[in-house]
């Protein structure tokens, strides 16, 4: 988290204090906000296993507000803990206003993906084609900003657009075709027309997590970082819009945990 972002909810106006052991809130509980961590070390687990951990900046509970009001997963108090409070409003005024704290939130989904990726890598069911696909939503179609562009890659049905583990400094506009988004063989999503892929290596600097091959035949724009930079200062809902796509993927992802 940037010191600017920290410097704000350190002067927030809703905190609250939790005494390590104590359960923040509980999987699958309704919700209506999420959490930044300001001292201490919280807990994360999905389906009952350990996911990740929180210390100071880091954020939870955001999953509640981006397209569902149940909790995704349960966090624990580790050690005394204090918490920012952000409600639905200034969570959504903070995406729409904040290129920080909307850089924050892609980065922290990110390595949510990453560490749910390790999971499934361990677990006995990787290997299996399974689906588990997230309801298709799409507020936006990002093509249309790329109609014009002429300087697109094409890549023919069942070839390899991004490949796991390899390194990523860009991500991808479909605008033409569908692609299958996949993790250890298993199909996480399909990403259509005017939806973004390879986004999680762009914004983490990590390898890519996930495999991406052209379902049918496939034309992409290139997204590096200074015009992700330009895209979220610029088009209106573009973070939000990044946010819950990301959010729907982890979600398909935690499913495969279950199953």
């Amino acid at each position: 988290m940037t010191t600017r972002i920290l410097r704000l909810f350190r002067t927030w106006d809703e905190t609250q204090d939790v005494a390590a052991g104590s359960v923040i809130f509980a999987e699958r509980e309704r919700a209506d906000c999420m959490f930044v961590v300001l001292d201490g070390i919280v807990d994360l687990t999905v389906r009952q296993k350990p996911l990740a951990e929180e210390n100071i900046g880091g954020v939870i509970g955001e999953m509640a507000l981006l397209g569902s009001k149940n909790r995704d997963g349960t966090a624990t108090a580790r050690t005394r803990v204090k918490l920012a409070r952000v409600d639905a409003d200034s969570f959504s005024a903070l995406m729409s206003r904040n290129t920080d704290f909307s850089l924050l939130m892609m980065r922290a989904r990110a390595g949510r993906l990453r560490a749910v990726d390790s999971l499934i890598a361990d677990s006995s069911h990787a290997g299996k084609a399974r689906r588990a696909r997230p309801k298709q939503t799409q507020p936006m179609d990002l093509s249309e900003i790329f109609t014009d562009t002429t300087d697109l890659e094409t890549y023919p049905a069942g070839s390899v657009i991004i490949e796991h583990g390899a390194r990523g400094e860009t991500m991808f506009v479909l605008v033409e075709g569908e692609a299958s988004i996949s993790l250890h063989g298993r199909e996480l999503a399909i990403a259509r027309v005017g939806e973004i892929v390879g986004e999680m290596a762009l914004l983490s600097g990590h390898p890519c997590s996930a495999t991406v091959t052209a379902l049918t035949d496939c034309k992409l724009a290139t997204i590096d970082q200074p015009s992700f930079a330009v895209l979220l200062r610029s088009v209106p809902h573009f973070a939000s819009f990044v946010m819950t796509l990301m959010a729907s993927r982890l979600r398909a992802a935690y499913k495969m945990i279950e199953n």
